[in-house]
């Protein structure tokens, strides 16, 4: 009878967890998905950690817009200063390779005294 009393327990957990997953994200055929930290463009796949996945999901909610380093540390970090260590580039190198593993390295461009930019080549909207 134990078992029987834990059940609707089980239930609501399970159902929170499905209310949790994430839809997968797509920018042409580049197609990210939160949930297995995946980014896959054709047949390829790769694995991205944690901060990478989340680095790409800014830049996919907002493809042709300049991002600020101070807007990627608040969104992907959460701070309001700017660090003292490079971690945000070292991040992003290791985006880039993937990124270009995938043939897309040209899709994620440093804009001088701006930000970040990850655009398909032909598609940018420095103003937005």
């Amino acid at each position: 009878m134990r078992c029987k009393e834990n059940e609707p327990l089980i239930l609501v957990i399970d159902v929170r967890r499905n209310q949790k997953r994430k839809e997968k994200l797509i920018y042409g055929d580049l197609v990210l998905d939160p949930d297995t930290l995946k980014m896959q463009w054709g047949d390829q796949e790769i694995l991205l950690t944690p901060k990478e996945a989340s680095i790409l999901k800014l830049f996919l909610t907002l493809p042709g817009k300049v991002i600020s380093r101070k807007e990627i540390l608040e969104n992907v970090w959460g701070l309001r200063e700017e660090p003292e260590t490079n971690f945000l580039g070292v991040h992003l190198f290791h985006l880039r390779k993937k990124l270009a593993d995938l043939g897309l390295g040209n899709w994620l461009q440093t804009v001088r005294s701006s930000g970040f930019l990850f655009a398909k080549p032909g598609e940018v909207n420095h103003g937005a």
